[in-house]
């Protein structure tokens, strides 16, 4: 699943960099939301502490299972971590709609693979 929603925000303009910086930002808050601290987060979904840190910071990324244990370890929808809160183009709007349904269409045919 990681690759398909990473998929549909390169087709929104998105590089591979930017991705994983608000990927990493998203983690992050929601960690800091969750009142855990890295150690506890990578307990919770099976990775070491370094690792929470590098996907924290844009030098990691992970793989579908992980990204499931995240989601749920972190109480939310796994696609979630990929909305652009604060670096969007100029058209704000439109990008968050055209990226909205790009990700509920990977999602979709991610579930359809099944």
């Amino acid at each position: 699943m990681t690759r398909f929603c990473a998929r549909a925000l390169k087709r929104c303009g998105m590089t591979n960099r930017e991705i994983k910086a608000v990927f990493g930002a998203n983690v992050k808050e929601r960690r800091r939301f969750s009142n855990l601290s890295q150690a506890e987060l990578a307990k919770k979904v099976g990775v070491s502490a370094n690792a929470v840190s590098d996907i924290e910071t844009g030098k990691k990324f992970i793989g579908g299972d992980t990204l499931g244990a995240l989601a749920e370890a972190l109480g939310i929808e796994a696609y979630e971590l990929f909305k652009p809160k604060t670096v969007l183009p100029d058209d704000r709007e439109g990008f968050i709609a055209r990226l909205s349904g790009e990700i509920q269409d990977t999602l979709a045919r991610f579930d359809a693979g099944k």
